[in-house]
């Protein structure tokens, strides 16, 4: 078991189960599965087909897992990716979110249950700000008693933040024709 860390935004997040058979090593072949669930409920769990969570009526719930070996990978290791941005967890509704995720395997010699917990959160603000302030369309404005520094967003339209602007005296800023006061949209 482990604690796995996504982001709202991911779309391809990969689950992974290893299987293992003691002095043997991977094991190919197999069709492991994995469910999602939200917890701490225990019976709310991912439609994949949907990408919803529901409590029961899924078409597919338990998501067959990718044997890996089969693409040149290591024998016993499978994957199936999670869409995290399908799920509609945004920074409005509460973050953190905990999911797990249930793996389930059976085969010849093997059995076994295994789970990860996943914690979905807004992993990289800080630098998506940082980003944002370095490169986006910005806008600098004159006023009395201050100015204003506006920051977009990365489509460009949608404000990100409004700052004060005064000059290096704490005085009001002048718009000077000349001068440098709006900065171009980010290159793509």
């Amino acid at each position: 078991m482990a604690t796995l860390e996504a982001d709202y935004t991911d779309s391809s997040f990969p689950l992974e189960l290893v299987i293992n058979l003691q002095n043997i090593g991977g094991v190919p072949g197999l069709a492991p599965t994995v469910a999602v669930r939200l917890s701490p409920t225990t019976d709310s769990y991912l439609d994949w087909t949907t990408n919803t969570f529901k409590t029961s009526g899924w078409v597919v719930k338990d998501q067959p897992m990718t044997d890996l070996s089969l693409s040149g990978g290591t024998p016993g290791m499978y994957q199936q990716i999670l869409n995290v941005a399908a799920l509609g967890f945004t920074t409005l509704s509460p973050l953190p979110q905990k999911l797990v995720a249930e793996y389930t395997s059976t085969g010849s010699g093997t059995s076994g249950l295994a789970s990860d917990t996943i914690i979905v959160s807004e992993l990289r603000p800080d630098a998506k700000i940082a980003r944002q302030f370095d490169t986006n369309r910005l806008e600098a404005e004159g006023g009395s008693p201050n100015g204003t520094l506006t920051i977009y967003e990365d489509d460009n339209v949608t404000v990100q933040s409004v700052q004060q602007l005064n000059d290096y005296a704490g005085g009001a800023v002048v718009n000077t024709p000349g001068t440098p006061a709006k900065r171009g949209p980010a290159p793509p």
